[in-house]
């Protein structure tokens, strides 16, 4: 061990003054030796005693040195998964490049709606699709060209081309914008992943001016979970606008068709923030929009929708009004024009309508819905 002690160490102890404390340091790095041990050579009674530091060796630094090790084995862990990770996100980005943006190594080209991409049969295959066409009779053609006729008009080139990317590894970007155009490509390559990428936006997208266009698409397209999700959304919100502006927004008073207004009276998450004759008037609002459409869509056109939304229930109510002044002894959904709404209506719960003098004096009055209606519910109530 002395051939690697410093010079300082083999100064011979006779040759060190008495009064002077000398400080060696061996530079040894064996395996039981510390990295640096401090030596204190006392000269005279008066210096301090001479002090050791351990050895690793010794019970005490046992736990320290296996610390150690522990940690250093889990850096290399972490710097193996870090690497890894960094490793397949470029070997990923590389193939995306290579295999779908340069088309290298392609077997096949499909072309529709006027563009063309050179893919490969083996990662088109995720597509139900493309997994059913390339198994049936184009499994052992040769022709390595495949053209798509698309009729609809919601599916476009851009919405293609990010299904296409999807079979490639691709972390897709879904807009708001191009949410129902790829749904339609989606669900026309049959690509489940895709479509739940889709519900996942819908769910943190949804508000007022896109709702019912969701709606439709869902329905067109057999998406259960946007549908609920839409419906949902329009029967926690609908009497809640009623509540705050007297009327829900003119837009969805014009788009609810017969089935989704009948499908929210009776949904079990309508919220009723009053009392139940706000969704009777609510009806008649819907209604009332329904048959005056031309001549509201007119009014939006020439002012805004805002003010045709403030302005709504006053029509309706005059309207029907005048409806019962000149038709004493019909109810209008006894009439001709009236009779396509009778489902919606037949949703109320008209017992809780009613069920105060004053909410049964105005439904008598408006003298929509049928008496021989009224008197049965008041029958049940009573």
């Amino acid at each position: 061990m002395g051939q690697y002690m410093s010079r300082t160490r083999r100064t011979r102890l006779s040759q060190l003054p008495r009064t002077t404390a000398y400080y060696a340091t061996p530079t040894t790095m064996g395996a039981h030796t510390p990295a640096t041990t401090h030596v204190l050579i006392a000269g005279d009674a008066r210096a301090p005693p001479v002090t050791l530091k351990r050895s690793r060796t010794q019970d005490d630094g046992s736990e320290d040195e296996e610390g150690d090790k522990a940690q250093i084995k889990k850096r290399r862990v972490e710097n193996t998964y870090y690497q890894v990770v960094g490793d397949l996100k470029h070997t990923s980005e590389y193939m995306f490049t290579q295999l779908f943006e340069n088309g290298v190594g392609s077997d096949v080209c499909i072309t529709a709606l006027g563009h063309s991409w050179h893919l490969h049969k083996v990662l088109l295959r995720q597509s139900k699709f493309f997994d059913c066409m390339f198994s049936g009779r184009w499994a052992d053609d040769s022709d390595s060209n495949v053209t798509l006729t698309i009729d609809d008009p919601n599916v476009d080139v851009a919405a293609l081309s990010t299904c296409f990317a999807s079979m490639y590894g691709d972390s897709i970007v879904i807009t708001v914008d191009g949410l129902i155009s790829l749904v339609a490509s989606a669900t026309l390559l049959q690509l489940d992943n895709v479509l739940d990428r889709c519900l996942a936006t819908a769910k943190g997208s949804l508000d007022s001016s896109n709702v019912l266009t969701l709606y439709e698409a869902a329905r067109m397209y057999g998406m259960t979970g946007i549908e609920t999700l839409t419906v949902d959304y329009l029967s926690s919100r609908i009497l809640l606008y009623a509540e705050d502006t007297h009327t829900p927004p003119i837009n969805w008073l014009l788009g609810l068709d017969a089935a989704l207004m009948q499908r929210l009276v009776v949904s079990s998450t309508l919220w009723v923030f009053t009392v139940e004759l706000d969704v009777y008037s609510l009806c008649c609002m819907w209604m009332y929009a329904q048959i005056e459409r031309d001549t509201i869509e007119e009014y939006i056109d020439k002012t805004s929708s805002d003010d045709c939304s403030k302005l709504l229930k006053g029509w309706s109510e005059e309207f029907f009004s005048s409806w019962a002044k000149e038709n004493k002894d019909t109810a209008f959904l006894n009439s001709e024009i009236g009779q396509r709404y009778i489902p919606v209506f037949r949703a109320l719960r008209l017992e809780h309508v009613i069920n105060a003098i004053e909410h049964l004096d105005k439904v008598e009055t408006d003298a929509i819905i049928p008496r021989d209606w009224v008197h049965a519910a008041v029958y049940n109530w009573w």
